[in-house]
């Protein structure tokens, strides 16, 4: 039915997000387009799919572009005309996928493109970046986006006569964490995830120095960060793992804390979110984007994005372990209603639609 572009780059987040939509996809639906540099357990052996040798950083970008890319361009018509994959499914924003946008909107074919961003972070933006993102959704035909502020993030003129869907990002499960039963008395506390300035970080290391020693066992905060950090190392109660994180290491930070915290300066959604969701970890987070839409006053404590209210926001999780045991009961809730499953197969949905008009 589709032609899916799945040549993300290792150890990112956007990784887990595809890998989790593909493995529930219709078995021999579709076909496939990967890096090769996926790790072997991940790439869809018993579908229809080729490796691509993908660009791993900006350093062999250029010479990709211009030597692999063009075969990979080739191999897309072979697959819109002999295979007749008339539909391309593009998961989430990668540098190549317009000229596969353009290439199959020349051939008639449709584009159902998901959205993850609508506008680059706080410390990502990129002029030519953001213009190729603008370009992939004036090029689709039908839009994805993770939630309602995603979507008002997108000028209207890029979404004039197109479909938009809002299927929300599923829950990312690890095998090794075991979901929370109990409100512990003296909690650790857990930041998890990738590291950029709109996380809030140095904000968070202010904000839980305002905040009684003697009501907590320790802060985390763990991820490789994408710019100089200015935390210190392993300070007192604060410790710091600045570094990627392997799954079963991802399992056991989560199994050993009993709060996470999102300090957020802005957002869309997160994928760091499910994994607490999994986890059934009660939630400080602050007020910022589209995060209310991805959970609920019942399952996390909201702040504003100042260091006062989020020390306030972490005394008060603290402190009252009533609320986090209510949490804990509403996250189970909430991990039941978003499986992998029932988001695949909204995806697909919008897939099957009938074709828009082409040119829009």
């Amino acid at each position: 039915m589709a032609l899916v572009l799945d040549l993300v780059r290792p150890n990112t987040g956007i990784e887990k997000y595809s890998k989790s939509i593909i493995k529930n996809f219709t078995d021999g639906a579709h076909v496939y387009f990967q890096s090769k540099y996926r790790p072997v357990s991940d790439k869809i052996k018993p579908q229809p799919h080729f490796l691509i040798n993908t660009y791993k950083s900006g350093k062999d970008i250029a010479w990709k572009t211009f030597l692999v890319l063009p075969f990979w361009l080739m191999m897309a018509v072979y697959v819109r005309t002999i295979k007749k994959q008339n539909i391309l499914y593009v998961p989430y924003f990668n540098h190549w996928n317009l000229f596969f946008v353009v290439l199959y909107r020349l051939m008639g074919g449709k584009v159902v493109y998901t959205v993850h961003d609508g506008k680059m972070h706080l410390g990502e933006h990129k002029k030519i970046t953001q213009m190729e993102m603008n370009l992939n959704i004036r090029f689709a035909n039908e839009i994805i986006v993770l939630s309602k502020h995603v979507q008002q993030e997108i000028a209207p003129a890029l979404l004039k006569n197109k479909n938009v869907h809002i299927i929300p990002h599923g829950i990312f499960e690890i095998e090794t964490i075991v979901p929370l039963k109990a409100a512990s008395a003296s909690p650790n506390l857990l930041f998890l995830g990738r590291i950029s300035q709109y996380k809030g970080i140095e904000m968070l290391v202010e904000s839980i120095n305002k905040v009684s020693p003697d009501i907590y066992s320790k802060l985390t905060i763990a991820g490789k960060s994408n710019y100089p950090l200015k935390v210190p190392q392993n300070s007192g109660k604060i410790e710091l793992l600045d570094k990627w994180l392997s799954e079963e290491e991802i399992g056991d930070l989560i199994n050993s804390s009993d709060i996470m915290v999102f300090p957020y300066l802005e957002a869309t959604q997160s994928g760091a979110i499910t994994l607490a969701i999994a986890g059934c970890r009660p939630i400080l987070c602050t007020n910022v984007g589209g995060i209310s839409e991805q959970i609920s006053e019942t399952e996390a404590v909201f702040v504003k994005p100042n260091e006062q209210n989020l020390a306030d926001g972490l005394t008060e999780i603290i402190l009252n372990t009533t609320r986090r045991h209510n949490m804990i009961q509403a996250l189970l809730e909430r991990k039941q209603k978003l499986s992998w499953e029932a988001i695949s197969s909204k995806i697909e949905d919008v897939i099957h639609l009938p074709t828009n008009e082409l040119m829009n």
